[in-house]
């Protein structure tokens, strides 16, 4: 977890390190959120990810020792100069994106020298710096985002912030890359699909119910919209 003060726009830092089989693929699902990457073992230069609506299949054929940090829905706008529309299903190296002198630029080298017990610090030092660094203003979609996961429907989190659909569908289009309504889809699907991976004992009709569904069809319907393969395939390539 990131410091308090950062987890209104960054939810976590993640790790991958390990030398898998080469070949070895694993799909990353979207989850309304975008990333920045930096590949601590040298073999490629930091990256942003933006805001995804499709599965991404990762390829390994190495050692890998990958440090990301995810930032909420809405969130990365707040650190840099960024339009989210312009990274909808894309990357873009780092460098591309940032000028001279933003603390993000060229971190990977100190991230690297770092142990790993003492890179959440670093993280969090040069994120809190970087705050507000970037276009996203006021912060609007990234409180509408986190309304949006246990709002009923997106009329339900316009009420609630006294703002049009309009300027509602115009910050979204500048912080998170998506309309509201296909972002609380996605964070429903998401849900969904976090519990069938983590509660394999849990009936599918069951994950549906929990997470908001008219029915199982309905979510296995939404699963196949955004990972590619309805949720009982996607519970077999975790718990074969």
């Amino acid at each position: 977890m990131p410091a308090s003060s950062l987890r209104p726009w960054v939810e976590c830092y993640w790790w991958t390190r390990g030398r898998p089989v080469a070949g070895t693929t694993h799909r990353v699902l979207p989850d309304g959120c975008m990333d920045v990457i930096f590949d601590l073992s040298g073999g490629s230069a930091p990256s942003v990810v933006g805001t995804m609506t499709r599965p991404l299949e990762v390829r390994h054929d190495g050692a890998v020792d990958t440090l990301g940090i995810r930032f909420r829905p809405g969130g990365l706008p707040r650190f840099m100069p960024l339009l989210a529309r312009e990274l909808l299903d894309d990357a873009l190296p780092l460098d591309a994106i940032l000028g001279p002198g933003h603390g993000l630029r060229g971190l990977d080298d100190p991230l690297a020298a770092t142990s790993p017990s003492r890179r959440t610090a670093l993280l969090d030092s040069t994120l809190v710096d970087c705050l507000d660094h970037g276009l996203a203003g006021d912060g609007l979609a990234a409180r509408a985002a986190l309304l949006l996961e246990s709002a009923p429907d997106v009329a339900h989190v316009i009420r609630s912030l006294g703002v049009s659909r309009r300027t509602l569908e115009r910050r979204f289009d500048q912080a998170v890359g998506v309309p509201p309504a296909v972002l609380r889809r996605i964070v429903r699907f998401r849900a969904a699909a976090d519990l069938t991976l983590t509660r394999p004992d849990l009936p599918l009709a069951a994950v549906a119910a929990r997470t908001g569904f008219a029915d199982q069809p309905h979510m296995t319907r939404e699963v196949v919209a955004w990972a590619g393969r309805p949720p009982g395939s996607l519970r077999l390539e975790r718990h074969p």
